[in-house]
């Protein structure tokens, strides 16, 4: 088949994705902020402007392999998630490294506080250290399209920030890395957007096409019209068959009135007749 650039495009119709539109929340465990002295809702809006890098986390399927005879072939087992790496900006304060450092130690405390103190090492229960990713994209007009959460998620690393001399000029950042236990996903229905779609649409022939599908969809708005109109007539006439058996009911209902006074006045023509003998 010869490559068709018309189906192509028509098939694009939405635009393709960007992956600079997107934002990460970040919500730790609610002992954390206790333990560490943020405010939640702080936290997550800092670390959500700060975070500049992000990915939709993968999937993948654990199998073990089975062969009695010939080829072995696989079954699944079960599933597996990929750690997610989230990297943030660094302010003077350092608030994103402070945040999830103390994240860390909130999970083990493996860092002393003085000279003679090397930390008690002991962890925190797992349900009380586990929070939630959530990361969501969105289209070039700003919808979102999709949205992946991760539950039971805590930063597994905080990777080293490089320092010199010679990179004043540079911003200092920080990647952490976060495992987490399973991952939900929903996907947004994305109309096409105005842009996209006068991409698609030369100039004059565009303007062509844009006429013609407002007939096509006038057309449509037509039918639906008479379809409406069609099922009005119908339960009109339905009304009319039904009235029309009700009427022919009472009728019916008025004859067997009329033969039950017949033939009560039986007995009474007998009696007369009788006596006329």
């Amino acid at each position: 088949m010869i490559f068709d650039i018309k189906q192509f495009r028509n098939s694009m119709i939405h635009g393709p994705a960007s992956s600079a539109y997107f934002d990460v929340k970040i919500k730790a465990p609610d002992a954390f902020y206790t333990f560490a002295g943020f405010d939640q809702s702080t936290a997550m809006k800092e670390l959500s402007l700060r975070c500049y890098e992000s990915e939709i986390p993968g999937k993948n399927l654990r199998t073990i392999s089975h062969a009695e005879y010939g080829p072995s072939h696989g079954y699944v087992v079960g599933a597996d998630y990929n750690e997610i790496n989230l990297s943030f900006y660094v302010t003077d304060d350092l608030y994103a490294r402070k945040f999830f450092t103390l994240w860390q130690e909130f999970i083990s405390d493996n860092e002393p506080i003085s000279a003679s103190d090397s930390g008690s090492h002991d962890v925190e229960f797992y349900d009380f250290y586990v929070g939630t990713l959530m990361i969501t994209t969105y289209t070039s007009s700003g919808f979102p399209n999709h949205t992946t959460i991760c539950e039971e998620a805590f930063p597994v690393a905080v990777q080293s920030i490089p320092l010199s001399w010679e990179s004043q000029d540079n911003v200092m950042k920080v990647n952490v890395a976060f495992k987490y236990r399973y991952q939900r996903t929903i996907y947004y229905p994305v109309a096409p957007g105005l842009p996209a779609i006068l991409a698609q649409l030369p100039i004059p022939s565009g303007i062509i096409q844009g006429l013609d599908a407002i007939d096509i969809i006038e057309g449509t708005i037509d039918q639906a019209r008479e379809t409406i109109d069609a099922i009005l007539r119908r339960g009109t006439s339905i009304k009319n068959i039904i009235k029309g058996a009700k009427d022919r009911v009472d009728e019916n209902r008025n004859k067997v009135r009329t033969l039950g006074n017949k033939v009560k006045s039986i007995p009474n023509r007998v009696k007369q007749i009788r006596d006329l003998f």
